[in-house]
């Protein structure tokens, strides 16, 4: 494989557009963009089965394509595989799981088959050629099912007797942080919680809120309806908290987070009943205020009575 030149924090700052990508497309090749902003290397897939790009559910994948022959049409397909994904930790890699580029090189193609091999297609999409330079693109959202998948990308040429080439990679789809409470046995997302990363700061030796903004992200994160969260720091030692009303507040064990790790915990939260408590106590108060005032105003026209009486 090529290393860029650049450092991944480097090219997390430059790399934004599809414009400031091309110029590093290989001619005759397919990158794949599985997230944000960074390209991480360029791989030379003899062997695609070990070439996994490694995502989150419902997260935005680009795929960009030239070829030095006229091309008629290019169109990509999503295989479905298996419902077990690749299995990677929590703190998985920064440069694969949300932020990263492969190139499938010429020597991994192959001739297209009839039917899609080891799986079935869910989707399929076509790459088009936007500006009109021979650079094709496609931008789909990754599957919401967990699983493996592959992708495929089919190239037609003008010329008819350059036959079909397919391009083929894995995929694996995991499920993203997620906060939630059980019910009945059901995993409930949690919404609204605030999840909120704290890191050691080596100079005070304390532990402060993370600023996120070094890496273009929010930092506390409010999960929506889905639950949702991730984070993906520079290296350090880190802790969580999660809190949300009417839950108890969480707090992770001190873990340690290597460069190019993403955060993405599965945080279960318990019923807080200190409401309940709090407003049963407001209760005793008022029915006991109210007993003191009833007492009080029976007093009170209990004197009026006499004094009419002796009148």
């Amino acid at each position: 494989f090529v290393e860029p030149k650049e450092t991944i924090e480097d090219i997390l700052v430059k790399v934004s557009t599809p414009e400031i990508i091309k110029p590093h497309l290989v001619s005759g090749a397919v990158s794949v963009r599985a997230g944000r902003k960074v390209i991480s290397k360029y791989v030379n897939a003899l062997d695609v089965e070990k070439d996994i790009i490694k995502t989150t559910t419902g997260n935005s994948v680009q795929f960009m394509v030239r070829m030095d022959e006229p091309i008629r049409s290019i169109k990509g397909l999503v295989v479905f595989k298996s419902r077990k994904p690749v299995e990677f930790s929590q703190k998985s890699s920064f440069k694969s799981f949300l932020t990263s580029f492969f190139t499938i090189e010429p020597t991994s193609a192959k001739l297209a088959d009839e039917d899609v091999e080891g799986g079935f297609e869910v989707s399929e999409f076509d790459y088009n050629d936007l500006h009109n330079d021979g650079t094709y693109s496609a931008k789909v959202l990754a599957p919401i099912v967990v699983g493996e998948y592959d992708l495929v990308t089919k190239v037609n040429f003008e010329d008819t007797t350059i036959p079909e080439k397919e391009i083929r990679f894995a995929v694996s789809v995991n499920q993203q942080g997620f906060v939630y409470f059980t019910d009945d046995d059901k995993e409930i997302p949690v919404t609204p919680a605030t999840v909120s990363l704290f890191w050691m700061n080596p100079t005070t030796n304390q532990y402060e809120l993370w600023s996120g903004e070094e890496r273009l992200q929010s930092n506390p994160q409010v999960t929506d309806y889905k639950g949702i969260y991730s984070f993906f720091p520079p290296a350090g030692s880190y802790y969580l908290e999660v809190e949300s009303p009417y839950y108890k507040k969480y707090r992770s064990k001190n873990f340690t987070i290597n460069e190019g790790d993403g955060v993405y915990e599965k945080v279960e939260l318990k019923r807080s009943y200190w409401w309940f408590r709090v407003l049963m106590m407001q209760m005793l108060i008022g029915v006991a205020l109210s007993v003191v005032l009833f007492h009080q105003f029976r007093k009170v026209t209990h004197r009026v009575m006499r004094s009419r009486s002796k009148k």
